[in-house]
């Protein structure tokens, strides 16, 4: 799955991965985030995207304030990338729909790349 991000969000994704640059995104988009040298498990970034993604933040941006870009409209795409990684890391097709409020139909067209979303289909 592609996504066109922001460069400022692209960098971080590239790091982290999209999933979790989405959530910094949509959690302090437009704003700018001080990203600790060394943050530990409590530390807000790393209950949002986990320790060992916000320790590559710290060695990367350590002591730093980075621009966050702004997330409007990824919300599907980060759904999407939810999914996808949920998928690669080993999980049905049903637990990924059931947790995402899913047919297992649309994870599929999801994974395919067919981001359609498949509660509102068009006749023609």
């Amino acid at each position: 799955m592609t996504f066109y991000l922001p460069d400022s969000l692209q960098a971080i994704a590239d790091l982290i991965g999209a999933p979790a640059a989405l959530k910094i995104a949509e959690r302090w988009g437009g704003t700018r985030l001080y990203i600790p040298a060394d943050p530990g498990d409590d530390h807000e970034l790393s209950r949002l995207i986990g320790l060992a993604a916000a320790i590559e933040m710290g060695k990367a941006y350590g002591g730093e304030r980075v621009e966050i870009a702004k997330a409007d409209g990824w919300g599907r795409a980060l759904r999407n990338a939810l999914i996808a990684e949920s998928r690669r890391t080993g999980q049905s097709q049903a637990a990924v729909a059931r947790a995402h409020g899913l047919t297992e139909r649309h994870v599929r067209s999801i994974e395919r790349g067919m981001d359609g979303d498949d509660r509102q289909g068009g006749l023609f």
